[in-house]
């Protein structure tokens, strides 16, 4: 948490002199009843009443919040009785108008009382908990299914419609942004200006495109565009998802030594490019990658559906931001 921002929000006193509120309490009943509605249109089922966190401090007679935390933050919610654990498919952040996105959550047991635990960079907001099982057909017999079953039951990925998911389809650079910005849980509706000339505000991937460029997990190219219906490769998925886990491991890059050392064992090593190889060596040694075949990264070929699940679900798995 920004401390300093705080105070200097409040005219700079002494911290200890900073009134630290926390509220936690039900949602309202609209929210609640909003929630429930949106949850039985889209097929999941809200375990957990909406329930409301605010932090806030007080100097003076002002009121401010903390806003954006610098890491993330364990929030826990207790699971209602009855309620079987393994039915927890993901915590969620509840919208004003009852949708909600996925937050990374981990089901943990406190003196014998099993607790939703949410990840999350805010520091105020509305959480409940649903069940959204999913088991697409053509996954059934792919090496993916387990990572793309769980991922798009935390509503992170979409499916086609018909219980299909395609897995072996190719992935633009606007659905991995989307599919990185879910997965972290850094989705909003009140996401930033977008900077890309090519990416029309009317655009569905606008959203995530804008708070992936915030959080510094994309770039866009030398001319200033997105290029978002671009499929994307190998390396480009694998240099945003490196960016995601140093957001969330705060973690420097290894050095050239330790770049080459990992790079060794691969024949194609040669095909990375400069400014992704460091990316690469960082998730190999992280045990993000794990290649393509026998000791081959594949830089340069086109990332499939099943490829940026399975990266997404390593990734919070590593990072224990999710159930392992």
């Amino acid at each position: 948490m920004n401390l300093s921002s705080v105070a200097g929000q409040l005219g700079n006193p002494a911290l200890d002199e900073i009134a630290v509120r926390i509220y936690i309490k039900r949602a309202s009943e609209a929210v609640t009843a909003s929630a429930k509605s949106k949850a039985v249109a889209a097929g999941y089922e809200l375990l957990v009443d909406p329930v409301d966190l605010e932090l806030t401090f007080t100097h003076g007679g002002k009121n401010v919040k903390s806003g954006q935390l610098k890491g993330y933050a364990p929030k826990y919610i207790a699971l209602p009785e009855g309620i079987d654990p393994n039915r927890i498919t993901t915590g969620v952040i509840v919208n004003p108008d009852g949708s909600v996105f996925h937050v990374p959550t981990v089901v943990t047991k406190v003196n014998n009382r099993y607790f939703a635990l949410i990840n999350d960079l805010r520091s105020s907001g509305t959480y409940s908990v649903i069940w959204n099982p999913q088991d697409f057909e053509d996954v059934q017999y792919h090496w993916g299914r387990a990572d793309v079953n769980n991922i798009a039951a935390r509503l992170d990925l979409k499916g086609n419609g018909d219980n299909t998911f395609s897995p072996n389809r190719h992935v633009t650079r606007s659905e991995f942004a989307e599919i990185v910005v879910l997965g972290l849980g850094l989705m909003r509706q009140d996401a930033p200006q977008n900077i890309y000339p090519d990416v029309p505000s009317t655009a569905w991937y606008r959203n995530a495109v804008a708070i992936a460029d915030e959080f510094g997990i994309v770039r866009g190219y030398n001319d200033g565009n997105f290029k978002g219906g671009q499929q994307i490769t190998r390396e480009q998925g694998f240099a945003m998802i490196a960016r995601a886990y140093r957001l969330i491991q705060s973690e420097g890059l290894p050095s050239q030594e330790q770049i080459a050392s990992t790079l060794a064992p691969y024949a194609d090593r040669a095909n990375v490019a400069a400014w992704a190889r460091a990316d690469v060596a960082q998730l190999i040694n992280a045990g993000i990658i794990h290649g393509n075949g026998p000791k081959h990264i594949s830089p340069k070929a086109q990332m499939t559906r099943a490829e940026v699940t399975a990266l997404i679900a390593r990734m919070l798995k590593v990072t224990n931001l999710i159930d392992k």
